[in-house]
């Protein structure tokens, strides 16, 4: 968890800077940064959906006195998918077009999701591996 972690708060302490990267109608450029993102967009959903259903279910069975903390993990990763789900549409429409203002919409919403992701996956490894590897 920690590996991936660390690779997610990298990509996405990237992104806003990436996305910006793209000139106006630079739609090669974005049509590439686009496509990183949105990897790494996916990976992230599948990395959240394994753990709802993997882990925190067990988790919750493990640590009972944990259940507050693992409904807050879950409510973050609501949190997320849907900013994914909004991000999705304009990250497509900006990897088509280029447009100015639709790239400074995408930056910000992936400046946004950055800071959720900076609060929750550090949570993750500082709170909840110490409780689940024991």
């Amino acid at each position: 968890m920690r590996r991936i972690h660390r690779v997610f708060l990298w990509a996405y302490g990237e992104a806003p800077g990436q996305v910006r990267s793209a000139g106006t109608g630079d739609t090669a450029r974005a049509a590439y940064v686009g496509e990183v993102l949105g990897n790494f967009d996916k990976i992230l959903h599948v990395h959240h959906e394994g753990e709802d259903l993997l882990m925190y279910p067990q988790f919750a069975e493990r640590a009972p006195v944990c259940a507050l903390h693992v409904e807050q993990i879950l409510e973050q990763h609501r949190q997320v998918a849907r900013r994914l789900e909004i991000i999705q549409p304009l990250r497509t429409r900006w990897m088509e077009t280029a447009e100015a203002e639709v790239r400074d919409d995408l930056a910000e919403r992936y400046e946004d999701l950055s800071a959720v992701l900076n609060v929750h996956l550090r949570r993750g490894v500082t709170e909840v591996m110490p409780w689940w590897t024991r």
